[in-house]
């Protein structure tokens, strides 16, 4: 019970459970402080355990420690502060957007909330897969496809973007549009559709010009 008490002042899980109701409290209630506080502090924890477990070759070699331990210091803030706020606030005006074309009444501060909670649960799954990769040894997260198929190259990249987490957050990006966007079932489905393909677009691209 402790355990569960703890993990619901984290993160509400009634947006699994229920995220019709859920979503509609936000456009009366937005959360933004807690979660987003959350998200950077598992964020930096994630991206602290992949740089020194897993990816040791992240870092170039410094010949004076204090220039490495400021590039640690940068690397993990980027990655876990600016990138997910820069997320979001892009991911929102891109839904705002929206909704100035489409002309419903929803409002950025609900938007902004909505895609905050969501982008929390999939803080979670990076989470896990850094834990899982760890604690088990997987190079390859688990919750996701080429963990069963371990494919190499380009295909990796698809087979690595189909996972639990994206799927949910797919779900629950569609749901919320509905309710808190005031979008229909069609514009809610194209514009989450839409970018999950530009994502995996994008990496493909990375991946293409050697970023990846």
């Amino acid at each position: 019970m402790l355990l569960e008490d703890y993990l619901k002042k984290i993160f509400d899980f009634e947006l699994l459970k229920n995220p019709k109701a859920y979503f509609s409290r936000l456009i009366s209630f937005p959360l933004v402080k807690t979660p987003l506080l959350w998200i950077f502090i598992i964020s930096i924890i994630s991206t602290f355990l992949t740089i020194f477990y897993i990816d040791l070759g992240f870092f170039p070699n410094f010949d004076d420690t204090s220039e490495y331990f400021l590039f640690l210091i940068l690397g993990v803030l980027i990655e876990g502060v600016a990138f997910p706020i820069l997320k979001i606030t892009l991911l929102t005006s891109f839904h705002y957007l929206y909704v100035k074309i489409m002309r419903t009444t929803a409002s950025y501060t609900s938007l902004f909330s909505m895609n905050t909670q969501i982008y929390l649960l999939l803080t979670f799954g990076y989470l896990l897969n850094s834990l899982a990769s760890i604690l088990l040894g997987y190079k390859v997260s688990p919750f996701n496809l080429n963990f069963i198929i371990q494919a190499d190259g380009a295909p990796a990249i698809l087979f690595n973007s189909i996972d639990l987490f994206s799927f949910l957050v797919i779900f629950l990006t569609i749901i919320g549009l509905q309710i808190v966007g005031r979008f229909s079932k069609v514009t809610s489905w194209t514009l989450a559709i839409s970018l999950y393909i530009l994502k995996i677009s994008s990496l493909f691209l990375m991946y293409k010009l050697g970023i990846l």
